[in-house]
């Protein structure tokens, strides 16, 4: 089997069908967290509204990602894509671990921009402004990282840099 890095038109239309799953799961559950939300009160509102997100979105995300990664090397848009994920050195399919640190990395900044948002909108703590460039870094993070992909000749992300992977097609 002759594998070569995945083309950038691919691997983007995997990433907008994935995104475009991963989007309609936080609409709903965005109005779910935008009606509980703004009943926390106290110190504490930012840590459970935090807690909440990270919990409720960040966490079934990554595990839904990772499950497919892990068990069939790919996601539902990767496979539509007809692209998938490899072991960068060996060509062989990504480990679990591999792919749990891959998802960790691709999330991480998306976690960092949850709690920055909730932070500079924190009632008690009153509308803050050093969330703001901690926000526009983590979302720099996270595109810089996507980005990588579309510069780099292997076509590879920062978060296949961190977990030794590639998204290959046949």
């Amino acid at each position: 089997m002759n594998l070569t890095p995945a083309p950038w038109k691919p691997r983007t239309v995997a990433g907008v069908i994935d995104v475009g799953i991963v989007f309609g799961y936080v609409v709903v559950l965005g109005m779910v967290i935008a009606v509980i939300f703004p009943m926390l009160t106290g110190p504490t509102s930012i840590l459970i509204g935090s807690i909440m997100a990270i919990l409720l979105i960040e966490v079934p995300i990554g595990i839904w990602w990772w499950r497919q990664e892990s068990t069939k090397g790919d996601t539902l848009g990767k496979r539509f894509a007809g692209v998938f994920v490899v072991n960068a050195a060996t060509k062989k399919p990504a480990t679990s671990a591999e792919c749990a640190i891959r998802v960790i990395a691709k999330l991480l900044p998306w976690v960092i921009v949850h709690i920055m948002i909730l932070m500079s909108t924190d009632p008690v703590m009153g509308h803050q402004w050093w969330p703001l460039p901690c926000l526009f870094l983590s979302a720099a993070i996270g595109a810089a990282s996507l980005g990588s992909a579309y510069v780099r000749s292997d076509h590879r992300a920062w978060h296949d840099l961190i977990a030794g992977t590639q998204v290959v097609s046949n």
